[in-house]
């Protein structure tokens, strides 16, 4: 899944969910989604094969990305987004979401 944010840290802010073919979810959590769908990163098959690199073997990780002239820039892995608390808006996205990962007792 990729959450693709705008106007990071202002009062415009948006977050967009949106599945690995860049097709639009209807999903949302703290912050209101774009009036239109983002524009894919020019370097976004690059981002996505990096992505799938550095997350190899976790269980869970968010790996962050900035585009500037072109390239991907790594950022960092966030391993409990929005702290773990917030829900989905739907709720159903939290069952969905969920069902990706199974956790090891060993």
């Amino acid at each position: 899944m990729i959450q693709a944010i705008h106007n990071d840290k202002q009062k415009n802010e948006t977050c967009d969910y949106l599945d690995e073919n860049w097709n639009w979810l209807d999903l949302r959590q703290r912050f209101p989604r774009s009036v239109s769908k983002p524009q894919q990163p020019s370097c976004f098959k690059h981002m996505k094969t990096l992505a799938q690199q550095l997350s190899a073997g976790l269980v869970h990780v968010r790996v962050d990305f900035y585009e500037a002239n072109q390239k991907p820039y790594f950022s960092e892995f966030t391993f409990y987004n929005n702290a773990g608390i917030l829900r989905f808006t739907p709720r159903k996205w939290d069952a969905i979401l969920g069902q990706y990962i199974t956790l090891s007792t060993h």
